[in-house]
């Protein structure tokens, strides 16, 4: 008895630095774990599956307010530290 999976897309948004790492960490997570059942005794064989296992990826990345926040710190004057 064969069974057939259907193929999962999975769509994740991300809205400060520390959502994208985890977007991108459990991505990558979850194509490995797909990829282990293609070679679940790893090793060479795992190699040669990440190398011709097809898969369809896109990825958006603006880093434009990242960019705008390293422009506004850098824009700010050093100012003379507070005398108490």
């Amino acid at each position: 008895m064969s069974s057939q999976i259907n193929p999962p897309e999975y769509t994740w948004t991300a809205e400060t630095a520390e959502e994208a790492l985890s977007v991108l960490d459990s991505a990558t997570k979850l194509v490995r774990a797909h990829l282990a059942t293609l070679a679940p005794d790893a090793g060479l064989t795992m190699f040669k599956v990440e190398r011709s296992a097809r898969l369809d990826l896109a990825i958006r990345l603006d880093l434009g307010p990242l960019i705008d926040q390293i422009n506004e710190a850098r824009a700010v004057p050093d100012s003379p530290a507070e005398l108490g």
